[in-house]
């Protein structure tokens, strides 16, 4: 089994989670550091799992033709 598809699973939905909660308590987390992390983290670890999706897809295309 390729590793590449539960990762990008993971880490997309975790990314969508930070992206929601970044975007939900922005004026409270950015009164407090000056900074949404959970919204740019949330950004990052989004990009990285779909990153990882397209690796397996199109891995699994090139294996099918």
């Amino acid at each position: 089994m390729d590793i590449k598809l539960p990762l990008g699973l993971i880490f997309t939905i975790i990314g969508l989670l930070l992206v929601g909660s970044g975007l939900v308590h922005a004026e409270e987390v950015v009164q407090k550091l000056q900074f949404n992390f959970n919204l740019w983290w949330g950004a990052v670890v989004g990009l990285f799992g779909l990153f990882m999706l397209g690796l397996h897809f199109k891995k699994s295309l090139k294996r099918s033709h």
